[in-house]
């Protein structure tokens, strides 16, 4: 009798112990850690030039690189702006106010300069479709802008300096290829939405803001590294 229990203590530790080896690897969670560097498109306003970007993301992939899943991802991203050259805006002709105030204040003898910093922080879920090479994926959420817009007329002596916090939503996809076990190198492509009206101006100046605040278009590189 005392035979057959301890019989059957083993096999039930030898079921559960081929259980434990049969459970794939990647059915953790994993967290990952990435960089990425690209191009960053003003959408909607043509005020600002396009212009580089960099940032970093921070996530947990519930299923674990190598199976298909949700992740939940927060990102940082940062991009600065300038206001667009007169050369090729002199018309003025189909721009916001911003755009042709700042070329009539040059054309003027008035040098304005303009410039935007804007810190996207992201927080979305995304679902990660794999397959043998690598991954591809779809996002969708929330972010917080932090926003500097600033606008200077030396020859007059005037300066103004405008923050913001502004929320807006995001919607994006990637592909990323394995280098290895842990790492993975693709691009990254999100739509970011801003809610607000627009960005302050040098009150001296008129029509020096940005009435149409854009949207932004970021096209970029990333590595990720999971553990």
């Amino acid at each position: 009798m005392r035979s057959r229990h301890v019989t059957a203590l083993l096999g039930a530790c030898l079921a559960l112990s081929a259980l434990g080896y049969a459970r794939p690897a990647h059915a953790d969670a994993q967290l990952y850690v990435g960089g990425q560097v690209g191009y960053d498109w003003v959408l909607g306003n043509d005020t600002l030039d396009d212009d580089i970007g960099y940032g970093a993301v921070l996530g947990v992939d519930f299923a674990g690189l190598g199976a298909s899943g949700v992740a939940l991802e927060f990102t940082a991203l940062y991009a600065s702006y300038d206001a667009a050259s007169c050369g090729t805006l002199a018309s003025g002709a189909g721009l916001g106010n911003g755009a042709t105030e700042l070329c009539r204040g040059i054309r003027n003898g008035l040098d304005v300069d303009a410039n935007l910093d804007d810190w996207m922080l992201g927080l979305a879920l995304r679902y990660n479709i794999d397959f043998d090479a690598g991954r591809f994926y779809l996002l969708a959420g929330g972010e917080l802008n932090l926003t500097q817009y600033e606008v200077e007329a030396e020859a007059i002596g005037v300066r103004n300096e405008s923050s913001d916090e502004i929320w807006g939503a995001q919607v994006g996809a990637g592909l990323e290829l394995k280098l290895g076990e842990h790492v993975t190198i693709g691009p990254d492509v999100r739509y970011h939405f801003l809610f607000t009206d627009n960005f302050d101006s040098i009150d001296q100046i008129e029509d020096t803001d940005i009435a149409d605040v854009p949207d932004f278009l970021t096209v970029q590189g990333r590595v990720n590294v999971y553990f």
